[in-house]
């Protein structure tokens, strides 16, 4: 069995190799053959890369890709190279098409009068692809719960938007992903140094987290309190990423 996942991962990233924004994706998920308990989001079963089986419509994508959804779930029918990489198609068009829409999307958690990606449009495409990522890995009712992140895009901070991401339990979840995409997002480098001494002294203890999260909620201001939005350019080139899962609500960070 892990024989054949190796072996399937291997020739679903051979696949992937020349798009980087698949590659990073596959890397980010881990193509797989059986389903299993997703690390950040531990109540749902995925399958191929990052497919959530319990999603709305997870059924009848399957049934696209001329898959059973009772079968895999079961793990008796697992996905090819080609029906994942398809399957991964459908994922990514459909985080496209909900971080394009243009439709005012609320949440119970986040009551904005707002498109779910405000001003996708004027991203960058590092930016587009940052919350294309985070569509896919969460959906988009855990993502209208990043209300602050939201607001933050539509004022085009994004410095805000980049510490509203650290903010959350997602952040914490994803490991890596996180910091990757909070430094896509174009974090400048002197807040990204106060965010890293504040969890740096929360995890030794230094800083109670009621503490670390009030000087995060400080920076957060400073950040509003700015003198004007930046600019719509992609990030510095030192900023982007190489070529090589989910409570979005406000806590202490732990």
């Amino acid at each position: 069995k892990q024989d054949a996942e190796r072996r399937a991962g291997d020739a679903v990233r051979a696949a992937v190799a020349n798009d980087p924004f698949k590659r990073l994706l596959v890397e980010y998920e881990g193509p797989r053959l059986f389903p299993y308990q997703d690390d950040a989001r531990k109540a749902f079963l995925t399958t191929a890369v990052g497919f959530n089986l319990q999603a709305p419509r997870a059924a009848e994508k399957l049934r696209q890709v001329d898959l059973d959804w009772a079968k895999v779930v079961a793990g008796v029918q697992v996905p090819t190279t080609q029906q994942s990489l398809r399957l991964l198609d459908l994922g990514i068009d459909q985080a496209r098409g909900q971080a394009a829409s243009t439709k005012i999307y609320t949440a119970a958690r986040a009551q904005l009068n707002l498109p779910l990606v405000p001003k996708y449009k004027d991203l960058s495409q590092d930016r587009k692809d940052v919350v294309t990522q985070m569509l896919f890995n969460m959906g988009a009712e855990k993502f209208a719960g990043f209300a602050g992140m939201r607001q933050a895009l539509q004022d085009g901070d994004y410095n805000r938007a980049a510490v509203e991401m650290i903010d959350s339990d997602w952040y914490g979840q994803v490991k890596r992903r996180g910091k990757d995409l909070v430094e896509q997002m174009g974090l400048d480098r002197p807040t990204q140094k106060k965010v890293d001494d504040i969890v740096k002294a929360r995890k030794a203890g230094k800083k109670t987290p009621e503490q670390a999260s009030q000087e995060m909620n400080d920076i957060l201001e400073g950040l509003k309190g700015s003198a004007a939005p930046q600019d719509m350019s992609a990030p510095p080139p030192e900023a982007r990423l190489p070529l090589p899962a989910l409570d979005a609500r406000r806590r202490p960070l732990a």
